[in-house]
């Protein structure tokens, strides 16, 4: 489990936009104060922490959900 969480660092550069554009809706909702600050978009994983792998499987095809918690969406995570 903790070999599966433990992504390269290419998979977190590749999917970090994706990850920041959800950081972006919540600092725009709640604020700059709230949030932590970010000097550099990849440095959002710094602030996720992964709980466990989610698979779920459709006509033989095998899907993964990372499932994460975020310092900035404490209650829900990401």
């Amino acid at each position: 489990m903790r070999q599966a969480l433990a992504l390269p660092s290419d998979v977190l550069r590749i999917t970090a936009p994706l990850v920041l554009q959800n950081y972006d809706v919540y600092h725009d909702m709640i604020g700059d104060e709230s949030m932590p600050l970010l000097a550099n978009p990849i440095q959002v994983w710094d602030q996720v922490t992964f709980s466990y792998i989610y698979v779920e499987y459709d006509l033989d095809i095998a899907t993964f959900k990372l499932i994460a918690e975020c310092d900035w969406e404490p209650e829900h995570g990401y």
